[in-house]
């Protein structure tokens, strides 16, 4: 293979750490229900003897969904720039 069509493989190694990151993320973010209009809290939660802030709750799970599109979108878009020649079929730019 010529040395210049070789593509760092860590910077690829890279893009797919924030891929699957960002999928992590989305995996561990909080799942809050909605009906209604309004946000549905699980037994669980409900169940606590702390005292619930709803809007701590509700702004926790946003930076944990924005995270995740971030890092996801990153992730994927490095990835298409990074393997263009194979989803392409010729460079780009």
């Amino acid at each position: 293979m010529d040395e210049a069509k070789q593509q760092p493989m860590g910077l690829a190694a890279l893009f797919w750490v924030l891929f699957c990151a960002g999928l992590l993320v989305q995996v561990f973010a909080p799942r809050l229900k909605v009906e209604h209009n309004a946000f549905v809290m699980s037994a669980p939660v409900a169940a606590q003897t702390k005292e619930i802030h709803p809007m701590e709750l509700v702004a926790r799970a946003r930076r944990m969904q924005l995270l995740s599109g971030l890092l996801t979108l990153g992730g994927a878009v490095g990835l298409a720039i990074q393997y263009r020649e194979a989803l392409f079929g010729r460079r780009l730019g």
